[in-house]
């Protein structure tokens, strides 16, 4: 195979990706390494996509991702919005990304994330050994024109936490008050 060139596009992926601020600000300033600081929030963000064919990659074929990790003070993107990231888990099907990626830094392990749509509920699910390690429930409908910060949304409040090496995604109703 040609060597890959940085930067790799992928286009059309099926894709969920969102951010919270953590229960635990401490640990996440203690996954950032020296000279990086997080987020004054301290907030955490997660992406979970699946790439169905090779034709909307421009070189990696088709592959499924998760990856996680803090916000970044101080490093935003050009358009002085976009915080810089750290990742501190990066889950990929691909041996050819995993390559690609570890060779750029990026801590990436062997796995496998899925995303199922049933009604108006999105469930993404990502499997490291063949066992299910995170698992995101969201309501699928009209697309929102605002930013909603924070654990919970009313309706439902969304619980991540750590088990071991298992990060646990847990989407919940919540209870009316």
């Amino acid at each position: 195979m040609t060597e890959l060139v940085a930067a790799q596009l992928v286009v059309n992926s099926r894709m969920i990706y969102f951010g919270w601020l953590p229960a635990d600000p401490d640990a996440v300033a203690a996954l950032v390494p020296d000279g990086l600081r997080p987020a004054p929030n301290h907030q955490v963000f997660m992406n979970q996509y699946v790439v169905d064919d090779a034709g909307q990659t421009s070189g990696f074929g088709a592959y499924s991702l998760t990856c996680i990790g803090p916000d970044l003070s101080g490093l935003d993107a050009p358009d002085g919005v976009t915080p810089g990231r750290w990742w501190t888990h990066y889950v990929n099907s691909s041996p050819v990304v995993r390559a690609y990626a570890a060779a750029r830094g990026v801590p990436a392990t062997p796995g496998r994330t899925t995303i199922e749509v049933r009604g108006h509920r999105l469930i993404a699910t990502t499997e490291a050994d063949g066992v299910p390690v995170i698992r995101t429930t969201a309501r699928v409908g009209r697309t929102g024109d605002a930013v909603n910060r924070g654990q919970s949304d009313g309706e439902y409040v969304a619980h991540f936490c750590r088990a071991g090496s298992l990060f646990v995604m847990v989407c919940s109703r919540c209870v009316p008050r």
